[in-house]
């Protein structure tokens, strides 16, 4: 980019002492957009219909112009090898016409310039020669040679390059240019107010611009005449998720863009074009708390053509939290602790409220689905409409029984709290209820009447039934003996029978005792096993030498678990 040489250093700090403008020396920082000054504003030096005006002056009216100066240009003449196909011999306005032609940009402009950079209006010495060599001060830098050296060079690519800057960078609002102050030689960021004066900085990036614009004024009057003047914007936030934008109507405007950065040195984004003479717009669905930074600017369309004024002052504005509010109601059977009715700042936080269920009742959930009986609502962005649910109190009835007996119902029970429930212990046939615990405590009553009666259900409970067998009364037995004869002779056999009465059942067992009448002492002589009529019998054959005499048989049963011993009577025979 072409630099400022020392012809013109001099001028541009003295200058930059003189004109007042919001920078921050030392570290590159942005710089906000300043208020619009009334005879020079640094960041709005000059209008895109001044800047593109390149039918402004017609060659002879620049050869009128120059001919009023004192400087060399009025009678320069030229061999030019760049404006046209051949070389030809050229007078400097000529050269001036044709390279603003060919660039579209206005011939006062590449006139200030040269002017601003070499005094070639009103200089006239020994060193004309080499101020015209370097003419626009295009890619002039100190200790280099000149990049576009002859007067016809400097003037076309000085207006190509002005007239390229403009459009090539893609200026936006808020866009950020660094630049070297000249009383300082410090860094500094700037944010132009139009794509013109964004250019001016790119092509002599050195802060302030006032040089050009006081070549300009002097000459050819206020660059930005006829332009269409800077928007006078205010913000206001209107919501916790709006800002409303409005400014007086503009004359000569037929719509206006509004542009909006997060941060007061940008990036800027356009967010809407507004037609007509709308002079306000509302920027919605923002986030409460954040700064906005807005700038607006007018445009005017005219055949076909559109062209835009500078940047409004950028104005912020932060969507200030609204007011919530926070009702919460207790449903039937509960109430609620802590403070229904609350009012919050919009993302803010309410205080903690419980819903606290009747005495046999339980919390449900609040309705809209939360389901912890304490809560706090946090990060409030709407207003809260609840109600606390709560249900009736449910206990659990465990019943449990063990074998040989039955409990009913059997199952775990749920019963709502306050009501009865009456379980029933039956046992098995034979056996009786051995012990009935409730909550583990044994009940008599239950024991006694087969039956417990749950009242008034305020908690869980169980219930455990035991069962043991009854206790048996052994029936007393009768026993019979008689035989088929009551004498018998030696090798002959004797058959003893008889019956137990009640009957005992098919092979119970009877044993015979035989004994001599000398001897007290039964000798076991048989087991016998008795049929299903409870008959039983025996047969006993006498040996050749048995002792003859008086003998006795006797019948015994032993006791069984259902039935009494017995003795029969003693059956007396003799052997002969």
């Amino acid at each position: 980019m072409p630099a400022s040489h020392e012809t013109i250093m001099h001028r541009l700090r003295w200058l930059a002492r003189a004109c007042a403008g919001v920078l921050v020396f030392g570290a590159t920082m942005a710089v906000a957009l300043p208020a619009h000054a009334s005879v020079y504003d640094p960041l709005n030096v000059i209008s895109y219909e001044t800047w593109r005006a390149s039918s402004s002056m017609t060659a002879t009216d620049i050869q009128t112009f120059l001919n009023t100066q004192s400087g060399p240009l009025k009678s320069y003449v030229c061999t030019d090898t760049i404006t046209g196909t051949t070389p030809v011999a050229r007078s400097a306005a000529s050269i001036i016409w044709r390279s603003a032609q060919a660039w579209n940009l206005n011939p006062k402009v590449i006139l200030a310039t040269l002017q601003k950079e070499q005094s070639l209006l009103t200089t006239s010495n020994s060193s004309n020669a080499s101020r015209l060599n370097k003419a626009m001060g295009c890619g002039v830098y100190t200790n280099s040679p000149n990049t576009y050296p002859g007067f016809a060079n400097q003037v076309y690519n000085g207006a190509r390059l002005l007239a390229g800057y403009e459009k090539t960078y893609g200026w936006t609002p808020g866009m950020a240019k660094k630049v070297t102050v000249s009383a300082t030689g410090k860094s500094a960021t700037i944010a132009p107010a139009n794509s013109c004066t964004f250019a001016l900085y790119t092509y002599t990036p050195y802060y302030p611009q006032q040089l050009f614009w006081n070549v300009y004024v002097t000459y050819f009057g206020d660059p930005l005449a006829g332009a269409l003047p800077k928007v006078s914007l205010t913000a206001v936030a209107t919501s916790y998720t709006s800002v409303k934008l409005s400014w007086p109507s503009v004359s000569g405007a037929t719509g206006y863009e509004i542009w909006r950065a997060t941060s007061s040195s940008g990036t800027y984004t356009k967010i809407s074009t507004t037609a007509g003479t709308s002079t306000s717009y509302s920027n919605t669905s923002l986030t409460a708390g954040v700064t906005y930074y807005y700038t607006v600017r007018a445009l005017k369309t005219a055949g076909g053509a559109t062209t835009n004024g500078p940047c409004s002052d950028v104005q912020h504005a932060v969507p200030l939290p609204a007011k919530d509010t926070l009702s919460y109601t207790a449903g039937a059977n509960g109430t609620l602790s802590g403070v229904a009715a609350q009012t919050v700042s919009s993302g803010g936080s309410g205080s903690s409220i419980t819903a606290v269920p009747n005495s046999g009742y339980r919390f449900v959930s609040w309705n809209d689905g939360v389901t912890t009986a304490t809560r706090q609502d946090t990060h409030v962005a709407s207003n809260i409409s609840v109600t606390a649910n709560f249900a009736i109190s449910t206990c659990a009835l465990s019943p449990s029984a063990g074998a040989n007996g039955t409990i009913s119902p059997a199952t775990a029970q749920t019963v709502n709290c306050g009501d009865s429930m009456t379980f029933t212990i039956a046992p098995a046939t034979g056996y009786h209820i051995a012990g009935v615990l409730v909550d583990g405590v044994s009940n008599a009553g239950a024991i006694a009447s087969g039956s417990y009666t749950f009242t008034d259900v305020q908690a869980a409970h169980t219930i455990a039934a035991t069962f043991a067998a009854n206790a048996l009364t052994k029936l007393p037995t009768t026993l019979t003996i008689t035989s088929n004869k009551t004498t018998v002779a030696r090798g002959q056999t004797i058959t003893f029978s008889g019956t137990i009465a009640p009957n005992t059942g098919n092979g119970s067992l009877v044993r015979v005792y035989i004994r001599n009448s000398a001897s007290s002492t039964w000798m076991l002589s048989s087991v016998r096993s008795t049929f299903s009529s409870g008959h039983w019998s025996y047969s006993y054959k006498i040996s050749t030498g048995h002792a003859r005499g008086t003998y006795y048989a006797q019948a015994r049963y032993s006791e069984s678990s259902r039935y009494l011993a017995s003795v029969s009577a003693s059956r007396a025979f003799v052997i002969k």
